[in-house]
């Protein structure tokens, strides 16, 4: 995974554990789950107490899932397109700065 701190300050805590993306011990991304053919961008956010969700104003982290790939296999003399995994290196994983008590 590519990790980009995008502002100075502290950032929420994280965790990777195969394809499963943990914030704050709170809130996981299955990353395998949110691949699709194009690629796509969940953002998660933190509120007041600091605890991440889809929703809310204050960013935490941008994810950047790429697209799906696939293969080629045969499967009874016929050849079948077949989903990889995903590739956890090609997933960028942008932090924010957390707001403080101030903002």
């Amino acid at each position: 995974m590519n990790i980009t701190k995008m502002t100075n300050g502290p950032v929420i805590d994280w965790a990777l554990d195969g394809a499963a993306l943990t914030f704050a011990g709170a809130l996981t991304v299955d990353l395998e789950a949110e691949a699709r053919d194009v690629g796509r961008a969940i953002t998660v956010f933190v509120d007041a107490a600091g605890m991440p969700s889809f929703e809310g104003e204050k960013y935490a982290a941008v994810i950047v899932v790429p697209p799906r790939q696939y293969t080629e296999s045969e499967v009874d003399e016929e050849a079948v397109i077949v989903p990889l995994a995903i590739n956890l290196d090609a997933v960028q994983l942008q932090l924010w700065a957390l707001p403080t008590s101030e903002g």
